[in-house]
């Protein structure tokens, strides 16, 4: 049952990426895209396990929403700082590599985390 669920889970978030990245619900676009979204799904399905720990409860949506709110606010934060960066003068910046502990055990947590930190600049 998990498996199913977690390609069910694969697919439909495919099929959302793809309807919003073409801001159209067209008949033509929308099977398309569920056609695509089903094949990559079918070729990948085995190697993404975290899409099987995934559960939809109102907790899980809560969650989900006030993730999506920090998030934001964050990213918003962060491409400000970056802009700041490049527009001032002289640019005081230390780069180097930062090690973090997580308590998160869940592969869906961790993937997350992980395309939030990739995402902000």
């Amino acid at each position: 049952m998990s498996t199913t669920k977690g390609f069910l889970y694969q697919w439909l978030t495919l099929f959302v990426i793809w309807v919003i990245a073409n801001s159209s619900l067209d008949p033509q676009i929308l099977s398309s895209g569920a056609v695509l979204s089903l094949i990559v799904t079918l070729l990948f399905t085995r190697f993404s396990g975290a899409y099987r720990e995934i559960s939809i409860s109102p907790r899980t949506i809560y969650y989900y929403l006030l993730y999506v709110g920090v998030f934001l606010v964050e990213l918003v934060k962060a491409n400000l700082n970056v802009a700041r960066l490049v527009f001032s003068p002289k640019v005081d910046i230390h780069p180097g590599i930062v090690e973090i502990k997580t308590k998160l055990k869940s592969r869906t947590g961790r993937l997350v985390l992980a395309n939030s930190i990739t995402l902000t600049p």
